[in-house]
């Protein structure tokens, strides 16, 4: 019964559970002092707050980009795409990549394309000049290695070192002519120049040495066989002088050869009279 009339049932009460979401203070205000200190260019302070958003919020992306502007020195936010540094390895942008909103990940992963772009184009210009030269393909290595993984940037590194050593050959031959050319006193360097500008005619301004470095080998040349015909009659000369100085002397020594045969007779001549004069004289006694 009383089941039926409910007597044994206790009143019951709803009680309503409520969750009460702590909700942390709020960085907006924080994240905009943050970057008036970075358009200031008071980087110190901006890094100061930047450690302020993060003890506060330990996953917000605003403040590890701040952190990354004061990395690299960076006053507004929109430079971060014009610079030529490639700032993707650093762990303040993986962090701000990571923790940051669609919006701000895709921002900075343009901004790392955009300076890539900007880096490849700049080192297939450097190698686009006919003038280039090795250091033009230096330059243009260390580029595409910087860029590395995009687009063919491997390809090309690979390409450009073939080119540069090849140039660097090119250019060593190319200075070693032009010295050659300038230094040169003797027809035998010359001609070692014009050999090598005929080879290098159409690397740099080579064709351009080929006029006066035949014409400076000509010159040389003829003042090489002016030289041989004067050496030649030189040595001649002194041939015929030698000859006569040979011959005088030979007949000089003649001379005194005869001299001396005269000179010994006259005295055995003198020897004999003496002798005879000394034989009359003790003959006179007996």
């Amino acid at each position: 019964i009383d089941k039926l009339f409910g007597r044994s049932e206790k009143p019951t009460h709803t009680v309503e559970k409520v969750i009460v979401k702590e909700s942390g203070t709020d960085t907006s205000n924080l994240v905009k002092r943050m970057f008036l200190f970075l358009s200031d260019g008071n980087f110190d302070s901006a890094k100061e707050y930047s450690n302020k958003i993060l003890d506060i919020d330990v996953e917000c992306g605003e403040a590890y980009l701040g952190a990354l502007m004061v990395e690299i020195k960076i006053q507004d936010r929109s430079a971060l795409k014009e610079i030529d540094t490639l700032y993707d390895k650093s762990d303040n942008f993986v962090k701000a990549v990571r923790f940051g909103d669609e919006s701000l990940k895709a921002e900075l992963n343009g901004n790392i394309e955009c300076i890539k772009e900007r880096l490849y184009n700049r080192a297939k210009e450097l190698v686009s000049d006919r003038d280039c030269n090795s250091k033009s393909y230096t330059k243009a290595l260390e580029l595409m290695q910087k860029i590395q993984p995009y687009r063919d940037a491997k390809e090309l590194e690979s390409q450009y070192l073939g080119e540069r050593n090849w140039l660097q050959i090119q250019e060593e031959s190319y200075n070693r002519a032009k010295q050659l050319y300038y230094d040169s006193k003797k027809s035998e360097p010359c001609k070692n120049a014009l050999d090598l500008f005929k080879e290098l005619k159409d690397y740099r301004d080579a064709s351009r040495f080929i006029p006066p470095c035949e014409e400076k080998l000509r010159k040389l040349e003829e003042q090489e066989q002016k030289e041989r015909e004067e050496n030649a009659r030189r040595d001649a000369e002194q041939k015929r002088l030698a000859e006569i100085q040979r011959r005088e002397e030979k007949e000089k020594a003649e001379r005194e050869r005869i001299e001396w045969e005269q000179e010994e007779k006259k005295r055995k001549k003198r020897e004999r009279r003496i002798k005879i004069l000394g034989v009359l004289y003790t003959l006179r006694f007996f």
